[in-house]
């Protein structure tokens, strides 16, 4: 946003939807049906702030991003925040096989 239009919301407010986002979205959908060949993920860590403003520390952001074949883009298959590698692992053996 802060490319396009010049500015963009603030760092913590961004990390405080990103944290909704991750916990409150739920079980991903199965995927299944599709037959991924490239799998990438990846993470970083992110301070995240409460509903109140106050720090809830740093915890891990992680994504997973799954492609088709060569020359087809990269879907989001997974997102989360502070849950550990075995559980992604776990998450995406569930619904990508």
């Amino acid at each position: 946003m802060r490319r396009i239009r010049g500015h963009g919301p603030a760092k913590s407010t961004l990390y405080r939807f990103l944290q909704e986002v991750a916990e409150g979205y739920g079980e991903w959908p199965s995927f299944k049906h599709r037959c991924f060949r490239f799998l990438m993920v990846d993470g970083t860590k992110v301070s995240l702030q409460g509903r109140g403003g106050g720090s809830e520390g740093k915890r891990q952001m992680r994504w997973a991003l799954a492609s088709e074949g060569v020359g087809r883009p990269f879907e989001l298959v997974g997102f989360w925040v502070g849950k550990d590698w075995a559980f992604i692992r776990r998450e995406l053996e569930s619904c990508l096989n």
